[in-house]
């Protein structure tokens, strides 16, 4: 959180920020749904702000889990590839959470991707290459 704390100091009214992501129609049943809503929107906002390989493999995990938003794979799927995208210096490790994730998703067939697990594969073997512990 402490990257996105750095990047909110620049917001010009950051009470008005705050009230915005605190309005929602939904209800919030528990404090880890409030903390899954509050971390998708910061994290939301963080990658509107400064696009950024880790903001945007933690809102692809929130689409994909449905933390903090409704659960939807294809946006999911998506934002995996836009991780890919970032060019980052320094170790590779969200491209190949990235990676994993969307080998995962050819291996299942998840939303509404064809099931192909050749392709599954060549996402696994693209992981590995970049961080031998996903």
């Amino acid at each position: 959180y402490g990257e996105m704390l750095e990047l909110l100091k620049n917001v010009k009214d950051p009470e008005a920020l705050l009230s915005q992501l605190l309005t929602t129609k939904d209800l919030v049943k528990s404090q880890e749904s409030i903390n899954d809503y509050l971390s998708f929107k910061l994290y939301n906002l963080a990658n509107v702000i400064n696009p950024d390989a880790y903001a945007t493999l933690r809102l692809a995990e929130a689409y994909y889990h449905g933390r903090g938003t409704n659960q939807d794979y294809w946006l999911a799927f998506l934002m995996y590839h836009q991780v890919l995208n970032i060019k980052t210096p320094g170790p590779q490790m969200h491209a190949a959470r990235a990676y994993f994730n969307l080998g995962y998703m050819h291996h299942y067939g998840l939303g509404n991707i064809t099931r192909n697990l050749t392709t599954a594969e060549e996402y696994y073997k693209k992981a590995m290459e970049l961080d031998i512990s996903v």
